[in-house]
């Protein structure tokens, strides 16, 4: 089984960073974050209560309160978030691109959603995304909106939702606040998904000469709008 991608995020992060010297740095100037300064602001990614961060990364919760006042801090924060936010969109197209390189469906000749429905804990990975803080939600919300622009590869985009629904079915229990984000993130894009789709298989069928292609196309589009609106 795959490691928790937020998980392997956070740790793949801490373990990297170098933590600044102060030789050689003039007094009074800012030689940049701890090891430990650094490792809260990848857990201020998360929904975790700041006191509970505090504790896992062992400094007070006041310490914590006023680092996360501070601009360096919380741009660190919102950076952090983006560059997962990306490397999730990434890590679900290129599973779903996997998929297609092995044969196990053809995305230009797809008659039904059944045939492009991931297999059981295909999205295990994501069991994490109960964890997922506010903003990180807000900036996959926005990377996914970017990968789903283009509705010509309609497995893609009908993948990409079912990432979403796994997202909703692994974030339970006391942390509501990512589910109802999540659910909220889910449905914008529905949402845009659908008039997205829509609105190429007008395109196609007004288009002077309508190929095979095109048409296997539009049967595709139709079978995914038929799935998402049961």
């Amino acid at each position: 089984m795959e490691d928790l991608v937020l998980e392997k995020f956070i740790h793949e992060k801490a373990s990297h960073y170098k933590e600044p010297e102060r030789k050689g740095t003039p007094r009074g100037k800012p030689i940049g974050f701890s090891r430990v300064k650094y490792l809260s602001s990848l857990y201020m990614m998360t929904n975790l209560k700041q006191k509970n961060i505090a504790k896992k990364v062992g400094v007070s919760y006041g310490l914590l309160r006023k680092w996360n006042t501070h601009k360096d801090f919380k741009d660190l924060v919102n950076k952090h978030c983006e560059e997962f936010a990306e490397l999730f969109t990434a890590h679900i197209k290129g599973k779903h691109e996997k998929r297609k390189a092995d044969g196990e469906f053809l995305p230009e000749n797809i008659r039904h959603t059944k045939e492009i429905k991931p297999p059981e804990n295909f999205f295990a990975e994501l069991r994490d995304s109960q964890f997922y803080g506010g903003l990180l939600i807000k900036k996959i919300s926005s990377a996914i909106g970017s990968a789903i622009k283009n509705p010509d590869d309609v497995s893609l985009v009908y993948t990409i939702i079912l990432a979403l629904e796994h997202l909703l079915v692994y974030s339970v229990g006391e942390y509501q606040q990512s589910l109802w984000g999540l659910n909220i993130l889910k449905n914008e894009h529905i949402k845009g998904v659908k008039l997205g789709l829509l609105d190429r298989a007008k395109e196609i069928i007004h288009k002077p000469n309508v190929t095979k292609k095109d048409k296997e196309l539009v049967v595709s589009i139709l079978s995914v709008l038929e799935d998402l609106e049961g």
